[in-house]
């Protein structure tokens, strides 16, 4: 992201769905929150940047191997940057 013109930084937390709703609803905020305090360590301006926890809502992982990938971030960048060749 280094020289971009960022506009906005959509960051949106996700969790399995094993344990209370009301849990994973603040622990997927958790790990948003996480992410958006590394982008501003280096250098993204806080202000851009929004957050969101899903909780379980989107979890389908039935198995111990499948309920993984349900743990994740997504970040989404919207802005424009020009590369010079």
């Amino acid at each position: 992201m280094q020289g971009a013109d960022i506009q906005a930084i959509h960051i949106v937390g996700h969790t399995d769905a094993i344990g209370a709703a009301a849990y994973n609803e603040q622990l997927s905020l958790k790990r948003a929150n996480a992410v958006r305090d590394y982008l501003v360590t280096k250098g993204v301006d806080s202000s851009k940047i929004d957050t969101q926890g899903v909780g379980k809502r989107d979890a389908v992982g039935k198995t111990a191997a499948e309920r993984a990938k349900d743990r994740f971030v997504d970040v989404q960048v919207e802005g424009t940057k020009t590369i010079v060749r």
